[in-house]
């Protein structure tokens, strides 16, 4: 798996429960590339002269259940623990 594939490469694994009571995995998958914006400009759906967002300082871009780009794993994980948390990260 590489950086450019859809796939990207999972930089960090937790689980969180799902009403308080299912366990459910969630990744932070790292790209070189804006997914949102490639898939826009592949269906023709870009403003003209829109342009992908710009990556992290690390240049990736971060993602977590198909919700990015993020610039960083961090931020990532930030906006995991806020829309499902608690998450308990994998080391």
């Amino acid at each position: 798996m590489a950086l450019d594939d859809l796939e990207g490469v999972v930089v960090a694994s937790g689980t969180w429960l799902y009403d308080g009571d299912i366990s459910k995995r969630t990744l932070v998958t790292a790209r070189n590339y804006d997914v949102r914006w490639a898939t826009y400009h592949a269906d023709g759906l870009l403003n003209e002269g829109e342009l992908p967002a710009e990556p992290g300082p690390d240049g990736l871009y971060y993602y977590v259940s198909g919700t990015g780009p993020f610039p960083t794993v961090a931020d990532a994980k930030a906006w995991t623990e806020q829309a499902w948390g608690p998450v308990v990260w994998d080391e």
